[in-house]
């Protein structure tokens, strides 16, 4: 998924044009908030999670940070799916813990061959 804008994300993947991508991110997005609901809780443990590969969600995080942040300025407000942003805080910071030299790849999007982006 790629997108310019808000208007370019709603026109190729919003609810309106596509059902079907809505419902599986909204899917992906509730239960990562509800991960980080049980962590924020202390219901389940942080390196567990990540042991357990959680930390990807960093890149689904970064992936959608600004549209969500569109999505709590002007429709939900600024709690929306602030459980999912809490685990992915959470997972970098384990990872960063475990690894200081580690950045996030600036095109995680785009699958890379021989430091080329392939679309």
């Amino acid at each position: 998924m790629q997108w310019s804008d808000w208007d370019d994300f709603e026109k190729k993947y919003g609810s309106d044009f596509n059902l079907h991508n809505g419902a599986i991110r909204l899917k992906v997005f509730f239960t990562w908030d509800l991960l980080g609901s049980l962590l924020r809780e202390k219901a389940v443990d942080a390196e567990t999670l990540y042991k357990l590969s959680f930390h990807m969600v960093i890149f689904l995080w970064m992936k959608f940070k600004g549209y969500l942040d569109y999505e709590r300025e002007h429709y939900f407000g600024k709690d929306f799916l602030v459980d999912f942003e809490y685990l992915a805080q959470e997972m970098l910071r384990i990872k960063m813990r475990n690894d200081p030299t580690y950045k996030v790849p600036e095109n995680f999007i785009s699958y890379l061959q021989n430091n080329q982006a392939v679309q």
